[in-house]
């Protein structure tokens, strides 16, 4: 072999090597994340899970509309529980609305860990009309002995009654909420500070208020006016002054999944829920565009997703199974 043949054989060769040595790494990594993610519980799995499925919509490959693979890995966990738990179980006199408020919480946390609507095709689907809409299962859970029966009916009305959160009516140009966008040869003024962001338009700052009241949309006043009600979550700089904020800005469980970020409905599959007879589901169903308009054409029957939307639905565990198809968590190895 001549010196040069040899020397390209050898750069071939370390070449090779280099790539087996750093597909061997990557796989290594990947692996002490997955164990790691695996692992998390509760509140540190929620978090993980909403932080990479903000980064995996940045890191997919596509070809077209069809994705290749994604360069972030999939952190999510299903999280078993018991409603009500010790958490919850004293919330109320009667364990059922104990549970009801768990269950609630719940729903709202699935849709949370999943951007909150905001993006469409999440788990990269091909867009194939055909298809079963793909989903995720945040939580499985029992109704613990002692809560009484309770019908999905009330769930519905509880979702509808009960207050989640409070609207940033803000232009939230703060990544930690708040913040006013104004024309750029604007000043922020005495009590406030232009940060930096790229939610404003080109022409315009940020300016963040120094109090978290004014700074999120809501007054400080000495009594709340008419149309406006008490919000004890963000302070006024004066101790005496109440925040008072818009009472449409005021969200029930249904509210924020509807309409609080991205569009999205709640949709609960069952008629009783019962103390240790049978396992349920809090499920993210994604957006995928087309299908549901296609579907109704094509007289195509499902007992879930009524319309062209995301979706969290509470059902029976083997129900949804049948009608979704479920993504597995970082803890299946996929």
């Amino acid at each position: 072999m001549s010196l040069a043949k040899h020397k390209k054989a050898g750069t071939q060769m370390r070449f090779v090597i280099g790539f087996a040595i750093l597909a061997f790494s990557f796989v290594l990594i990947l692996g002490v994340w997955r164990g790691f993610f695996s692992e998390a519980e509760g509140a540190t799995a929620e978090q993980l899970c909403r932080t990479f499925n903000a980064a995996r919509t940045k890191g997919k490959v596509k070809i077209g509309e069809f994705t290749l693979f994604n360069v972030v890995p999939r952190t999510c966990r299903m999280l078993p529980k018991e409603i009500p738990s010790k958490d919850y179980e004293n919330e109320y006199k009667e364990k059922s609305e104990s549970a009801m408020l768990e269950i609630s919480k719940s729903i709202a946390r699935c849709w949370w860990q999943w951007l909150e609507g905001v993006e469409d095709d999440i788990f990269g689907t091909t867009k194939n009309p055909l298809a079963k809409k793909k989903c995720f299962t945040c939580y499985t859970f029992q109704i613990n002995k002692g809560a009484d029966s309770f019908q999905g009916a009330e769930l519905t009305k509880f979702l509808d009654d009960n207050q989640h959160i409070v609207k940033d009516s803000s232009d939230m140009c703060n990544v930690n909420g708040g913040g006013t966008c104004i024309p750029k040869d604007t000043d922020c003024g005495e009590n406030a500070k232009q940060i930096p962001s790229s939610r404003c338009k080109e022409e315009e700052i940020c300016c963040n208020q120094k109090i978290e009241c004014l700074n999120k949309g809501g007054s400080c006043e000495d009594n709340c006016p008419t149309g406006t009600k008490e919000y004890k979550g963000w302070l006024c700089s004066d101790n005496d002054k109440r925040c008072c904020v818009n009472d449409n800005d005021f969200l029930t469980y249904t509210d924020y999944v509807q309409d609080y970020m991205g569009e999205g409905t709640i949709l609960i599959d069952v008629d009783e829920f019962k103390a240790m007879e049978e396992t349920y589901a809090i499920t993210f169903a994604a957006k995928t565009a087309l299908w549901g308009d296609l579907r109704r054409q094509l007289s195509i029957p499902t007992s879930f997703l009524s319309d062209v939307t995301s979706a969290i639905i509470v059902s029976e565990l083997n129900k949804v199974e049948n009608e979704c198809n479920i993504e597995l968590d970082v803890s299946s190895g996929t």
